[in-house]
C-alpha cells in the first residue's frame, strides 16, 4: 500500500513536472514569437523609411525632367496602399504593453504575423516600383545628356 501511495505520489510529481515543463516551452514559444513580432516591425519601419528616402529621389528626378503631374499620379498610387495607415497600428504596440494587447484577447499574434508580412511584402513592392522609376528616370536623363 505504502508503494502504491508513493508511485502515485511519483505519478503526480511526474505529472506536474511536465506541466511545468510545457507551460515554460509554451511561454519560450510566446516570448520567441513576440520577439520575432519585433524583429519583424523593426524591419517594417526600416524598410519604410527607405522606401520615403527612395520616394524623395525620385520626386526631384521627375522635378528634373519637368514631369511633375506624373509624380503626383505615382504618389496616388503609392497613396492607395495605405502603408501609413497600416504603420499607425503597430506603433501603438511596444515591448511594455504588448502583454495587455494579449491579455485583453484584441490582438492575436499569429494574425499580426500574417500582416505583418502582407505589409513587409506590399512595402518591398513598391520599393521595387520606386526602383524601376527610378531607373526609367535615369535612363531618360541620360538620353537628353546625350542628345
Amino acid at each position: 500500500m505504502d508503494t502504491d501511495i508513493y508511485y502515485l505520489y511519483l505519478f503526480y510529481m511526474l505529472w506536474t513536472c511536465l506541466a511545468l515543463l510545457d507551460r515554460m516551452v509554451k511561454n519560450e514559444e510566446s516570448q520567441r514569437m513576440i520577439d520575432n513580432f519585433f524583429l519583424k516591425k523593426k524591419s517594417l519601419f526600416m524598410l519604410y523609411d527607405k522606401l520615403k528616402n527612395a520616394e524623395k529621389n525620385l520626386k526631384i528626378r521627375y522635378r528634373s525632367l519637368g514631369l511633375e503631374k506624373e509624380y503626383k499620379e505615382f504618389d496616388e498610387m503609392i497613396k492607395e496602399f495605405n502603408i501609413e495607415e497600416i504603420l499607425e497600428i503597430y506603433t501603438d504596440i511596444t515591448e511594455d504593453n504588448i502583454d495587455e494587447y494579449l491579455e485583453e484577447g484584441t490582438y492575436d499574434v499569429a494574425n499580426a504575423f500574417q500582416f505583418l508580412d502582407m505589409v513587409n511584402s506590399r512595402l518591398s513592392e513598391t520599393a521595387s516600383l520606386v526602383m524601376v522609376k527610378t531607373m526609367m528616370i535615369d535612363r531618360e536623363l541620360e538620353e537628353r545628356k546625350v542628345s
